[in-house]
């Protein structure tokens, strides 16, 4: 599950509180993500990135929208459309 929000400062001199502008929930498998591990003796942190497949499985299935803030296919698509 995804939360995205905006809070503060925003282009345009507005300062907003923090706001959800879109909630999206979909159940992802081990092939929507990417694992980036260490290698040698580094001490970097392992990290996990949804892959883009992932992130248009999450983009599909939302649950909550404010018009407009959806990208690329999914900025018009609106919750009349589930």
């Amino acid at each position: 599950m995804v939360f995205r929000y905006v809070v503060g400062p925003q282009e345009g001199g507005q300062t907003v509180p923090l706001t959800f502008v879109e909630i999206m929930c979909a159940k992802l498998t081990k092939r929507n993500w990417s694992f980036s591990g260490r290698k040698g003796a580094s001490r970097r942190t392992p990290t996990a990135s949804i892959t883009s497949a992932g992130v248009e499985k999450l983009r599909k299935n939302y649950l909550y929208r404010i018009p407009e803030v959806g990208i690329g296919e999914h900025k018009t698509r609106l919750a009349d459309n589930k």
